[in-house]
């Protein structure tokens, strides 16, 4: 496996999860490391932005690995990550495309919870044959708790949870620690990383109280960086290649410092 692994996880959309991780995974190289993102979300804005272009319909995917993993059919296509790992001509970040079939894969990986982690297994016992061992990968799961995120966080070492302070909900929270514990039973290395206070709109009372919720109940899980809400930011979320679009503004100083703080609780600590 990648020599750390992190699913960036929320039931909530909408909560800057999937812009989070394409910027940690450029940041991360800036700092010297090689990073890979796999794209769980059906909704596939990760393979979007890194790939310059929507996914064509035939073209393999992550959900393809996971499901002929699953299944086992004798003489069906396989379909080994090192297969499937593109590079990104918008940042040159390696990244695993993801699907919309993805859309149905809960119920066909409902009694699969290793896939993904034997599919990282695979992929490390491939490293001999590549040029490119990778430092960590970041899991773009989607806004679930199904199937599909179980099987993230079997793969994982750690989860990073961007939360909304005004939409901020403890019982969702509370359902996602649920899961967490459930999942260490089987993944005795799993840990909570911190709680990612995200798109931060300060002109409002409730994001205020909202983040003192969140630090009074959570306390040094809370990352110290914390994003704004910020122009560059919606509008980098539109386009093909956000991490350009951020380049020389304030926006760009927040998530290096959250990548430098990320590798100081993962890797570093």
């Amino acid at each position: 496996m990648p020599k750390y692994t992190l699913s960036l996880s929320s039931q909530k959309g909408g909560v800057g999860k999937t812009l989070t991780s394409v910027f940690l995974a450029s940041f991360l190289r800036e700092e010297g490391y090689e990073p890979l993102v796999i794209d769980l979300d059906s909704q596939m804005n990760a393979t979007s932005w890194l790939l310059g272009r929507h996914l064509k319909p035939d073209e393999a995917s992550i959900y393809d690995s996971l499901v002929t993993q699953s299944k086992g059919v004798e003489g069906e296509a396989d379909w080994p990550l090192e297969e499937l790992i593109e590079t990104s001509d918008q940042i040159g970040i390696d990244y695993v495309p993801g699907s919309q079939d993805l859309a149905a894969a809960d119920s066909e990986l409902s009694n699969s919870p290793f896939v993904l982690a034997d599919r990282l297994t695979e992929l490390e016992e491939s490293e001999s044959n590549r040029e490119i061992s990778y430092d960590f990968c970041l899991i773009d799961c989607p806004p679930s708790l199904g199937s599909l995120v179980y099987a993230a966080l079997t793969a994982s070492d750690g989860i990073v949870v961007p939360v909304r302070a005004a939409q901020f909900s403890m019982d969702g929270l509370g359902q996602l620690n649920s899961t967490v514990r459930k999942v260490q039973r089987i993944n005795e290395d799993l840990e909570m990383i911190g709680l990612l206070l995200n798109n931060l709109d300060w002109r409002f009372g409730e994001t205020k109280a909202g983040v003192q919720q969140i630090e009074e109940a959570y306390g040094d899980l809370v990352f110290d960086t914390k994003v704004p809400l910020r122009a560059k930011l919606v509008e980098a979320s539109r386009g093909f290649d956000p991490v350009e679009h951020v380049r020389g503004t304030d926006a760009e100083e927040i998530y290096q410092n959250l990548t430098r703080e990320l590798i100081q609780r993962t890797i570093e600590a």
